[in-house]
């Protein structure tokens, strides 16, 4: 059996050739791929940019504030016993189920860098933060594509669970009992223990806020340019499979399953673009003639995956860690699988009105400003919830002492 050191060197030398094909096929056929990368800008300047602006801008002043520890704290009595991860984690995973991929990833890696996180807690972290917006799969994709709110709900749902569920799993990566006992013991006042760490964090930092501010600006644009440009890529490639055609042979070799459960034969390009870039993949799988449970169900399953193009903007982001990239893949294959596996008990909840379409305005058509409005108003809306979030589980815990007592 080939070792995994053989297949990465297998990969390295097969690489230049894959790349010069690529470009090949630019030369064959420039208006095709032109009208691609067209798409794709477009798709970044009007959706992915106004959206995720806030939030990269938004978490780089918060932990460099130290307001991410003042709430890691409050937020550790939750988060280790669940997840066995810091309370920080707690910030990380709203913000991450709020504005989308590959926010989850940015500040996970960025919480690594900074020393919040060890190297087995960040990447148990990194297993259930990256995750989707509710800006895309409801607007996009259920409201923009399927025509249906209630599909909407349905896909935002299974997917939150299966990251859920992916984290409780991976609370026993490189598991050790000792660090959950030390560090969920009782601290007589835990509020005062959140302003301390808060100062502290602060006072190890000492830049100017208008070094900060400049700084999150400069580190937030530098991101986003990336994801453009994988986005791009991403598009051109998309748009080669279709002309190559080989989504065929992926339909031949899954037919034969898939028609056994009554899947329709058309539902098999969606997945199999959806593999490599999910907003084509939801796209193709709305278009379907025959739209069923299972259009909805293949889009909710490659919407947890992520696709290649959003796995190459986190593997981007990641590349100035040691995290371990095939225990990241690893975890969005779960993801996908658990996702599935929800969508699949809770069907009979939803199966009225899944696929019932449904004439509500779609926030996509809105400008751009309006986009970058609305998703600061989201941004301050998570930190709300996380305070809100954070106070409660303080009122509970202080609650149960007291009774014990």
């Amino acid at each position: 059996m080939l070792s995994i050191k053989k297949i990465k060197r297998n990969i390295l030398f097969l690489l230049p050739f894959l790349i010069i094909v690529f470009n090949l096929f630019i030369i064959l056929y420039p208006k095709e791929v032109i009208g691609a990368s067209k798409e794709g800008i477009s798709l970044w300047f009007n959706n992915v940019f106004p959206s995720i602006l806030p939030f990269l801008i938004g978490t780089n002043l918060l932990i460099s504030l130290g307001v991410v520890h003042f709430l890691g704290t409050l937020l550790e009595p939750v988060m280790r016993p669940l997840f066995n991860v810091p309370g920080v984690g707690g910030f990380a995973f709203v913000i991450g189920i709020t504005s989308g991929y590959p926010v989850g990833a940015k500040v996970t890696s960025s919480l690594y860098l900074n020393g919040d996180l060890t190297k087995e807690e960040a990447q148990r972290l990194l297993s259930f933060t990256n995750n989707s917006g509710p800006l895309f799969m409801l607007g996009a994709v259920a409201i923009g594509m399927f025509d249906s709110v209630v599909s909407g709900y349905f896909i935002m749902l299974i997917h939150y669970l299966g990251a859920i569920t992916t984290g409780l799993l991976f609370r026993f990566y490189k598991y050790d009992p000792s660090i959950i006992n030390k560090k969920t013991t009782s601290s007589q006042n835990i509020l005062k223990k959140a302003f301390l760490n808060q100062k502290k964090a602060r006072l190890n930092d000492t830049r100017k806020f208008g070094a900060l501010l400049g700084e999150a600006v400069r580190d937030s644009m530098d991101i986003i340019a990336q994801i453009g440009g994988f986005i791009i890529l991403f598009c051109v490639l998309v748009k080669i499979i279709n002309i190559v055609e080989i989504n065929t042979l992926f339909k031949n070799l899954i037919s034969p399953v898939g028609n056994k459960l009554g899947i329709d034969n058309s539902i098999y390009d969606g997945i199999f673009i959806g593999i490599f870039e999910i907003t084509n993949g939801a796209k193709l799988l709305s278009q379907n003639s025959n739209l069923s449970f299972y259009s909805v169900l293949a889009a909710a399953g490659i919407i947890a995956w992520g696709g290649l193009s959003i796995h190459a903007q986190t593997i981007s982001i990641l590349s100035k860690t040691d995290l371990k990239i095939s225990i990241y893949l690893f975890s969005k294959i779960l993801h996908s699988f658990f996702t599935i596996c929800y969508g699949i008990l809770l069907f009979p909840l939803f199966k009225e009105n899944i696929v019932k379409l449904s004439p509500v305005a779609n926030f996509f058509h809105n400008n751009i400003f309006d986009k970058l409005i609305f998703s600061s108003v989201e941004f301050t809306a998570s930190l709300i919830f996380i305070f809100i979030i954070a106070l409660v589980c303080q009122l509970i815990l202080i609650r149960l002492r007291s009774g014990r007592n």
